[in-house]
């Protein structure tokens, strides 16, 4: 895997539902999800069912960066902000990476588990203090977030 990593975010502005990702090349991945979803073939049914009724009315944002392995959880901490995997929120409910098996051990709290739990949190309580999703510059004092329009690969 490569490094540094960005995590994104593609909102659909008609049903407010959010895909979240990363990748070390997050022009080109955002190309990628564009294309698949104009030539009829994502592979998140729901994604792509929304793409084809309400069209293109996409927004794209980078969240938070990811620098090394140990920061992976970073990614999974902003799906837990927007509960992206719960079908009514998001499209990432068929990650299965979403749930890896050192999540899953019963009666266990790992400290990766609880570095993501509080990262959930804080996350959390920025984004609650957010009414507009236009306006994620506020999370700027926790990720550098900044954001641009899918008009720019036009």
């Amino acid at each position: 895997m490569e490094f540094p990593r960005k995590v994104y975010m593609i909102r659909h502005k008609a049903t407010n539902k959010v895909y979240i990702g990363s990748s070390a090349n997050v022009d080109r991945r955002y190309s990628v999800h564009l294309s698949q979803l104009r030539n009829g073939k994502h592979p998140v049914e729901d994604f792509q069912q929304d793409f084809d009724e309400h069209g293109e009315k996409l927004d794209f944002f980078i969240l938070d960066e990811i620098n090394s392995s140990d920061e992976l959880d970073k990614e999974y901490a902003w799906m837990d902000a927007y509960e992206s995997y719960k079908r009514p929120y998001g499209y990432n409910y068929k990650d299965v990476r979403y749930y890896p098996q050192r999540y899953l051990t019963k009666n266990a709290v790992s400290p990766y588990t609880t570095r993501r739990t509080e990262l959930t949190d804080k996350i959390k309580s920025l984004v609650d203090r957010v009414t507009n999703l236009d306006n994620l510059e506020v999370l700027a004092g926790l990720t550098d977030a900044w954001s641009f329009k899918s008009e720019r690969y036009e």
